[in-house]
């Protein structure tokens, strides 16, 4: 397994297009945590400190959420990792 970009971090509410997403990226040989909503990112980030070289996120979550919150917390540990903020909406 490529050592680059190869554990990455999936935030997003919609079950199917983190299956999709979650699909491709292992056929990649891509390590991939997946959760539905930014408290269960930075659970993730926190437990595995230094782990995680990529984000992908939505930025609509469910029930009015945004992934604001996850800059935030990546501000506060000064946080190198790269996130790409996706999404379906229009702005």
């Amino acid at each position: 397994m490529s050592k680059l970009m190869s554990k990455i971090l999936l935030i997003d509410d919609d079950t199917n297009f983190v299956y999709i997403i979650k699909t491709i990226l292992k056929s990649k040989d891509k390590k991939v945590y997946a959760v539905n909503n930014v408290e269960n990112a930075i659970d993730i980030l926190r437990a595995n400190d230094n782990i995680i070289d990529l984000i992908l996120t939505d930025y609509s979550l469910c029930c009015g959420n945004t992934c604001m919150p996850l800059f935030d917390y990546l501000q506060d540990i000064n946080s190198n990792i790269p996130v790409i903020v996706l999404s379906a909406n229009e702005y």
